[in-house]
């Protein structure tokens, strides 16, 4: 009898090899390290729209408190000072660095407008308020309100700048015709 050549022995894989084994895990690696980086990104995404969302309800609850004071309230500088200013709003405390500026200036309607000079000032800053300028007069029939707000993105640590403005009408908003 002859021996059997090796050629013709059968020997069964039982398993896979370590190199086999070892892209198979480098594969997984790089997947789930993509997933890490994705989710990264989709909460600081969400994160900075949340911010963003923020400085609007801060801006629509500031023009909200301006619209529904009075004209004579509105030219009162104290008076802004005291009621308007003097409280936060309900999405400010999520902002970092935020700063609130507003000017209440005359507003002119026409190019032939006497406009009496006044301009107020005001900026707030971790609930300390400084005002600055000229009292307005109530004899203006109308005044242009507007709100920045500037905060510190917590995602890129950028200054970031955001503005609202209103025109209020001595006697209230006209009605169409």
């Amino acid at each position: 009898m002859k021996p059997p050549s090796l050629s013709c022995i059968y020997l069964p894989r039982a398993g896979f090899t370590l190199i086999e084994n070892l892209i198979a895990l480098g594969i997984l690696l790089l997947l789930f390290s993509g997933l890490f980086v994705l989710s990264g990104q989709c909460i600081r995404i969400l994160r900075v729209s949340f911010e963003h969302a923020a400085t609007s309800q801060v801006l629509q609850q500031r023009n909200e408190q301006v619209r529904v004071a009075g004209w004579q309230q509105i030219n009162n500088p104290d008076w802004v000072k005291a009621n308007i200013l003097n409280q936060n709003t309900d999405g400010e405390d999520l902002l970092a660095d935020a700063h609130e500026f507003v000017s209440i200036a005359p507003y002119s309607t026409g190019s032939n407008s006497i406009v009496s000079p006044g301009l107020d000032t005001f900026e707030r800053v971790g609930g300390t308020v400084t005002s600055s300028g000229v009292a307005l007069s109530t004899s203006n029939s109308a005044v242009q309100v507007t709100w920045t707000l500037t905060w510190t993105e917590s995602a890129s640590k950028r200054s970031l700048s955001r503005s609202m403005s209103t025109i209020l009408a001595n006697g209230g908003t006209p009605k169409p015709l």
